[in-house]
């Protein structure tokens, strides 16, 4: 995983960090060929919207939209997304209501 990377799934983790902040990280890290940069911004901070209240369906959506207009999502960022969707269900599965409070757990 690259530090780009390593720093976009970081801010998804923070639930203080700045959308504008992440929104621009992601529009950075993204790969985008000539499509309308205004809509791209739009559907990004839906996406990151969703990422950041871990509505999984809100971010995916999103995600879908940004593929529609011609963005590539790079695939470490792809299964990035995938983890953490999966440990947001284990999570809950035990008790928690995200990742945010399963992360912030102390026995």
């Amino acid at each position: 995983m690259s530090d780009k990377e390593k720093e976009l799934a970081g801010h998804f983790l923070n639930p203080t960090a700045d959308s504008s902040v992440i929104e621009q990280a992601f529009y950075d890290y993204l790969v985008i060929d000539g499509a309308d940069a205004m809509e791209i911004k739009k559907e990004i901070a839906t996406a990151v919207q969703g990422l950041k209240a871990q509505d999984w369906l809100a971010a995916q959506k999103g995600l879908m939209r940004l593929r529609q207009l011609g963005v590539k999502m790079p695939l470490p960022f792809t299964l990035i997304l995938k983890n953490f969707q999966s440990l947001s269900r284990m999570a809950q599965k035990a008790g928690f209501k995200n990742l945010f409070e399963t992360f912030s757990y102390n026995k």
